[in-house]
């Protein structure tokens, strides 16, 4: 079992696969100076309106165009990317928005 183990790792490092920390270290993106955004899972969930028969104006967070958008919401169930207001949105979807 341990031959195993230390045949899988030697064979992973000859693919050239590296650890989390070495990607990180190579990533330019991720520095101080240009963090790389994190998002919740509930702000890559897409808008659904529910199965109630209201009309209520709620807001997403759009994953793609990285922005807030409207849509109607039927009052019950859904998921929880729903929010009252674009700033809520922005709040929790994009807590460094300036």
């Amino acid at each position: 079992m341990k031959f195993t183990i230390v045949a899988l790792c030697f064979a992973l490092g000859l693919a050239g696969i590296t650890s989390s920390e070495e990607v990180l270290e190579q990533n330019p993106l991720n520095t101080q100076e240009n963090p790389v955004p994190l998002v919740l899972p509930l702000c890559l969930l897409p808008p659904e309106r529910g199965n109630c028969d209201s009309l209520n104006l709620r807001y997403f967070y759009n994953s793609t165009s990285r922005l807030c958008e409207a849509f109607i919401y039927s009052g019950c169930n859904g998921n929880g990317n729903n929010f009252d207001t674009v700033e809520c949105c922005l709040k929790t979807c994009r807590p460094n928005c300036k």
